[in-house]
């Protein structure tokens, strides 16, 4: 009997620490979808096209933002190898949109008293920033590269170019280089 209830003590742990490993993987805020059929090494020029939205309403993209989105989007493709296509015809055109969405958070306080657990619930905003980028073959028509980038952001007024940077750093290391060590300039 107490061998028994031993085994099932050990049962019980290890499935336990089996799930607990389980749940913690990490959170990537990036996604991507390429298209498995396009060759990526025949796009050589691109150009940024921002899609511009109301900035006075909450939501949508600030123009400052947009500018600072678009030169991280421009030297993040230099690195890889392309050139930018300022008024020419570019291989590709990157199309972005970034959105801040704040919502209602609810948290939740439980207090024990003497009459029993008094419970708080109260409302604290809750801002996600997510960016999304397309990469669009300008001879098809078609979105060939699709990225998306995830955040919950603490201060939403004050995103610096750094944090930019990173952002857009994260979420273009999937697509593929031309050549390693490459700097292109930007074509006229």
């Amino acid at each position: 009997m107490i061998r028994a209830y031993e085994l099932t003590r050990c049962l019980v742990g290890l499935v336990v620490v089996l799930v607990m490993t389980g749940c913690a993987t990490a959170y990537n805020p990036v996604e991507v979808v390429a298209d498995e059929q396009v060759d990526f090494s025949q796009y050589r020029s691109f150009e940024i096209d921002a899609l511009i939205l109301d900035s006075s309403v909450d939501g949508q993209q600030d123009l400052l933002v947009n500018q600072m989105i678009g030169q991280a989007l421009a030297q993040s493709l230099i690195r890889k190898g392309l050139v930018q296509d300022q008024g020419g015809s570019p291989d590709l055109r990157v199309r972005f949109l970034a959105r801040v969405q704040t919502q209602a958070g609810i948290d939740i306080e439980h207090v024990p008293t003497e009459q029993g657990v008094w419970t708080r619930y109260w409302n604290d905003p809750v801002s996600q920033g997510r960016l999304l980028v397309n990469l669009v073959d300008t001879a098809t028509g078609n979105v060939v590269w699709k990225g998306v980038y995830t955040q919950q952001l603490d201060s939403p007024d004050t995103i610096t170019q750094s944090e930019i940077d990173r952002v857009v750093g994260q979420l273009m290391a999937p697509y593929p280089s031309l050549a390693q060590g490459v700097v292109s300039p930007v074509r006229e």
